[in-house]
């Protein structure tokens, strides 16, 4: 199975990764703590966006990446 990756926007805070038509993951990479707002509602809206408008989309992971 090969991953499709693409940032949701130019600074990948929030990665959409395809492992197969119908299982993606999103991850979560703005450490520490994956605190944010307003400026990344953009990239939160196309990522939504383009998992409710695949209609193979089965399952979905989301990961939150940390660091202390």
């Amino acid at each position: 199975m090969k991953d499709q990756n693409y940032a949701a926007t130019k600074t990948p805070e929030i990665r959409l990764a395809r492992r197969s038509p119908e299982y993606w993951r999103v991850t979560f990479n703005h450490p520490p703590l994956n605190i944010f707002g307003p400026e990344m509602l953009p990239q939160v809206n196309e990522t939504i966006t383009a998992i409710e408008t695949d209609d193979r989309v089965k399952a979905l992971t989301v990961l939150l990446k940390v660091s202390f």
